[in-house]
């Protein structure tokens, strides 16, 4: 599943590493919502027929990810993103599925990940348990993600999904009402996989992912909704008892992840001249975590979406 936008030679890269993996049995999506026709033109190049595109030049980076989250090859036993400016090693596929066929309780699996600039010049190695190989039960390490580390697992590119795990079959998310996670879609899979089974990380770098200015992740108001739906993961999970199962889980979270980020986007508005429109909301959950320390951990509702 590739969602791109406006950038071709950056896709061209991305899907020439997936053509050309050691294992070939895969069916490639791209979903593009480029206002113009250079990404298709550029894949004229391709002659293959596992290759399917869409182009929406009327989409935005929502309905691109909305739409790959809901296609579904009923034939296709797995699921793996592929970010356009990001890439495969050559032998990703293979190593990977051979991973999950020797630990049939996994349910996540991630690998490390080379980083490199817009040229593709090296810059450091993202590696988790210092690059060691690493198993977890599923209950820790969503518990870890919501309290301590966030995101450790990795970044889409790098996590290949058995796709039975995920709720309603073609659904990457971690219930119904809550499929518009954007920002967090990565980490709300994530944790949807780790209550079907558990998690294996792999030292090998498999993965090559850009790291660059233009990067919508790496923006303050991409940063911001973060912090707004990392208050729905964390309620989420304190309400199922799903990971933070103790009112002491519960209070690490709030102190721990939600606290440190959301404070911080907080102060960083004050010294804007026009604050974000949604810096109102995340004050209100703040508030809301805060008197949540007090009352047992009541924790309220807040409508997130649609995004302004």
């Amino acid at each position: 599943m590739i969602p791109t936008y406006n950038r071709p030679q950056c896709l061209k890269f991305a899907l020439e590493s997936v053509l050309n993996q050691t294992y070939q049995n895969f069916e490639i999506i791209i979903s593009d919502n480029s206002p113009n026709d250079e990404t298709e033109s550029m894949l004229k190049e391709f002659n293959d027929s596992r290759i399917r595109y869409f182009h929406d030049p009327n989409g935005n980076a929502d309905s691109n990810w909305d739409f790959l989250r809901h296609y579904n090859n009923p034939e296709a036993s797995w699921i793996h993103w592929l970010m356009d400016d990001d890439a495969w090693r050559i032998n990703h596929l293979e190593i990977m599925l051979q991973f999950y066929a020797a630990h049939p309780n996994v349910s996540l699996l991630a690998s490390s990940v080379q980083v490199v600039d817009i040229n593709l010049k090296h810059m450091y190695y993202f590696h988790n348990f210092d690059g060691r190989e690493k198993f977890w039960t599923g209950d820790r390490t969503g518990r870890e993600i919501l309290i301590y580390h966030g995101n450790f697992i990795g970044m889409p590119s790098s996590v290949l999904i058995r796709k039975k795990f995920l709720r309603a079959g073609d659904n990457a998310c971690w219930s119904s009402e809550d499929r518009g996670f954007f920002q967090l879609i990565d980490v709300s899979t994530w944790l949807q996989l780790l209550t079907q089974g558990d998690f294996l990380f792999i030292p090998e770098v498999l993965t090559i992912a850009r790291d660059h200015k233009g990067k919508v992740s790496n923006s303050y108001e991409s940063n911001l909704e973060m912090a707004i739906e990392y208050y729905q993961l964390i309620k989420r999970a304190w309400d199922t008892k799903t990971f933070l199962k103790t009112y002491d889980d519960l209070k690490k979270s709030i102190e721990i992840r939600f606290f440190k980020r959301a404070k911080k986007y907080l102060a960083d508005s004050s010294k804007i001249d026009t604050p974000h429109p949604r810096i109102k909301l995340l004050q209100q959950m703040t508030d809301a975590m805060t008197v949540a320390l007090t009352n047992g951990g009541v924790l309220p509702d807040f409508k997130i979406f649609p995004r302004k």
